[in-house]
């Protein structure tokens, strides 16, 4: 399968997951794909990091890393939370043959919690 293809997979389970379960239980989460793919697309990711953009009922806005097998580098999804306090920043990682994400929780002091949904 072609890594672009199996990343817009990806992509959209974790869009179908978090509209179906929503994040820590929350309902009416609004999800959009800011990731731009195409053969002559340079810039990619907004602010190199994101694939996906949501917001909740509560006017939290969460930045979300899609990635596939294993998990981007975490220094800069941790500095960036540690910049921008106020947004929520994830990472889901799915493998394949498995059917939970492993979820990577960033917090303002530049660490970060795993979990698996």
């Amino acid at each position: 399968m072609k890594t672009r293809r199996k990343g817009n997979r990806n992509r959209l389970e974790v869009i179908e997951w978090l509209q179906q379960k929503g994040i820590k239980e929350r309902t009416n989460l609004n999800v959009a794909i800011i990731e731009r793919t195409g053969r002559f697309v340079t810039p990619k990711d907004a602010y190199g990091l994101f694939d996906l953009m949501a917001i909740d009922d509560d006017c939290n806005l969460y930045l979300i890393q899609c990635a596939t097998n294993k998990p981007h580098t975490h220094h800069l999804l941790a500095a960036f939370k540690m910049r921008y306090k106020k947004f929520i920043i994830k990472q889901y990682v799915s493998y394949d043959r498995e059917d939970e994400f492993k979820v990577f929780d960033y917090k303002s002091d530049g660490t970060w919690e795993t979990e698996y949904e």
